[in-house]
Parts: structure tokens; sequence; C-alpha cells
């Protein structure tokens, strides 16, 4: 028997609202498919999100978000876990005094 319930991979109403939230009166549109990317590429739900309104809080720029998702995709082949890379690209974008994840070698 299939369950009913949701993907674990799939963005709630209310993730996909504190995105829009976080954008203000900016178009959302970047933003929403940053966090999709993200999610699709293995970052948890709640973390892809998270790390997307965390740099929005910030004013990032569409620009911003999407160094966010190169980041991340470079972190990821390069074989750190995607959460990981996620938490780490999103502090420091934010401005946090967070290191960058190292380069693979």
């Amino acid at each position: 028997m299939s369950s009913l319930r949701e993907p674990a991979h799939c963005a709630t109403r209310g993730d996909l609202a504190g995105v829009r939230s976080a954008r203000g009166d900016h178009d959302v549109a970047v933003a929403l498919e940053v966090a999709t990317d993200l999610i699709s590429r293995g970052v948890p739900t709640d973390t892809a999100t998270g790390a997307v309104v965390s740099v929005l809080k910030t004013g990032a720029s569409d620009r911003d978000l999407e160094q966010l998702r190169s980041g991340v995709e470079r972190d990821v082949a390069g074989g750190m876990a995607a959460g990981v890379a996620a938490s780490l690209r999103a502090r420091v974008l934010g401005g946090s005094d967070a290191t960058p994840p190292p380069k693979p070698h």
C-alpha cells in the first residue's frame, strides 16, 4: 500500500511562504528556483529553504542566490554533504564569520 503523504523532498506551503516573505516586494522566481534546485541536488528541504531565507534576509540579490546555488553545486561535486554545503554557503553569503568550505583537492 502506498503512502498518501508528501515525499520528504517536497517543500511545504510554509517553506514556500517563508521564502516569499523573506523576498519582500521583489520577484520571488529566482529564490524559489534556487530552493528547488538545492532540494533536487539532495539538500534537505528545511535546510534548502532555510539557506535561501537566510541569504534573502540580508538583502540578497538574484546574483547572490545564484552564487549560493553554484557554490553548493561545486561543494557537492567535491564530495561535501549537500546539507552541510548549503548551510555553510548560506552563512558565508549572509555575512557570518563562518569559514568558507575548503576547496576540493
